[in-house]
Order: C-alpha cells, then structure tokens, then sequence
C-alpha cells in the first residue's frame, strides 16, 4: 500500500461525508477528482486507475458505514 492510497482514501471518505449534508457538495468533488485523476493518467501515464480505486473504496466503506449505522441504529 503506498501512502498515495491513503490520502485517496481519506479522499473519498471526506466526499461520502460531503454528500450526507450536501449531496451537491459531494458530486461536484467527486466528479472533480475524477477528471483530475483521468487528465493526469492522459498526460504522464501514472496509472490512475490505482487511485481512482483507493478513493472509491474510502467513499464505499464510509457510504456502507452510514447506512448500517441507520439499519442498525447504534445511536
């Protein structure tokens, strides 16, 4: 795991909490991550789709982790 990966996961973790209070805020980041990661694989080849990945696993697990939380109920 590199450390590049963590950040892109603290990334879409940041965008899934956008998007509980913002569902606009969270869009608008998403989509700007992604063109950014895609024009930068376009330019220097750097193997996005690694990051892209790291990013929509933390927006996965922080989106899964809400809605347990609500079929749950813990608090």
């Amino acid at each position: 795991m590199r450390a590049w990966d963590i950040i892109h996961f603290i990334g879409g973790v940041i965008t899934a909490l956008a998007a509980i209070k913002a569902p606009i805020l969270g869009f608008i980041m998403a989509i700007v991550f992604l063109v950014y990661e895609l024009n930068e694989d376009w330019h220097i080849r750097d193997e996005a789709f690694k990051d892209i990945r790291a990013y929509l696993v933390g927006l996965f697990i922080t989106a899964l982790a809400y809605i347990l939380h609500g079929v749950i109920g813990y608090g």
